[in-house]
């Protein structure tokens, strides 16, 4: 489901004339309590053949975002 969300904001940037680039691409979970977020077992999502890693925090425009810890 991330990956058909990732793929169709792709198709709107590539119709755009823009480019996703993966190997800049961070992703976060920001949603769910600690208990749901501890459950969590995956720490890589593969997008375009490109794994990128699960983080506790990162940066979008020059703001950082912080998961819960």
């Amino acid at each position: 489901m991330i990956t058909a969300c990732i793929d169709d904001i792709s198709s709107w940037m590539f119709s755009n004339r823009l480019k996703i680039n993966m190997n800049k691409t961070q992703f976060i979970w920001l949603q769910g309590s600690h208990l749901q977020l501890a459950m969590l077992n995956v720490r890589t999502i593969n997008l375009a053949d490109v794994d990128v890693e699960v983080s506790d925090e990162v940066t979008c425009l020059g703001v950082v975002l912080v998961g819960q810890t």
